[in-house]
């Protein structure tokens, strides 16, 4: 086995991922939801770890915000809502893009988003998938939620299986770039789909396989536990 990788973020040091892990959490633990707080701790783990922030030539000021699903849809996060399905937000400030991003603070983690990944999710943010209302509910028996919190799950081909198909049709350029999005330089953007043209061949594939895609309506801890 090889060595444990190191951490030292300001004057810190930390002999394990997880020791560095556990700081970080302690740290979000300690404000309230909903409100500015200023985390110098928290700017130095993004700033000396985080790849984007670094390559764009940003740089967290501390001040954050972290935002539960209710407050994400006041403030007018819509997509970004919808992209982590109910789960909370962080928001940080940077210099000198003088705005709010998302941003995680556990840029070290090996689970980081490849550019592809990114790709994945905003192509399914691209197609016209339906909207479920008060009247349906989760298809697992027993379970009783229902209403706009319903999310689409493919069936048969599943999205993953849809998504072989049509990375086909992107080019290494593409993916390399992530279609020029910058997360840290562009506003006031939050999503890859925005950057991926509506007819581009990636889009019209994806429709094309949607057009008889099986599916059915589950609930966020459903979908969750069977995937996309």
């Amino acid at each position: 086995m090889g060595r444990a990788k190191t951490y030292k973020i300001g004057e810190q040091y930390f002999p394990r991922q997880k020791d560095l892990d556990q700081k970080i959490k302690k740290h979000l633990n300690m404000y309230p939801m909903n409100k500015p707080f200023h985390d110098q701790f928290l700017a130095d783990v993004i700033n000396t770890l985080h790849e984007d922030v670094c390559a764009e030539g940003q740089h967290s000021t501390g001040w954050f915000q972290y935002l539960d699903y209710k407050e994400q849809i006041n403030r007018g996060y819509l997509e970004t809502a919808k992209r982590y399905r109910g789960g909370k937000l962080l928001l940080g400030h940077f210099e000198p893009l003088h705005d709010w991003r998302d941003v995680t603070v556990y840029p070290h983690k090996k689970n980081s988003k490849t550019n592809i990944q990114h790709i994945r999710e905003a192509l399914r943010e691209k197609i016209n998938i339906p909207k479920p209302d008060n009247s349906l509910f989760c298809a697992i028996n027993g379970c009783n939620k229902k209403g706009e919190k319903l999310e689409y799950h493919h069936l048969r081909p599943t999205y993953n299986e849809m998504f072989e198909v049509v990375k086909n049709h992107l080019t290494q350029q593409e993916i390399s770039s992530c279609f020029g999005y910058k997360k840290f330089t562009h506003k006031p953007t939050y999503s890859v789909a925005d950057f991926i043209p509506d007819d581009h061949p990636a889009v019209k594939k994806l429709e094309e396989l949607h057009e008889n895609n099986e599916w059915q309506w589950l609930c966020k801890k459903h979908h969750r536990n069977v995937g996309e």
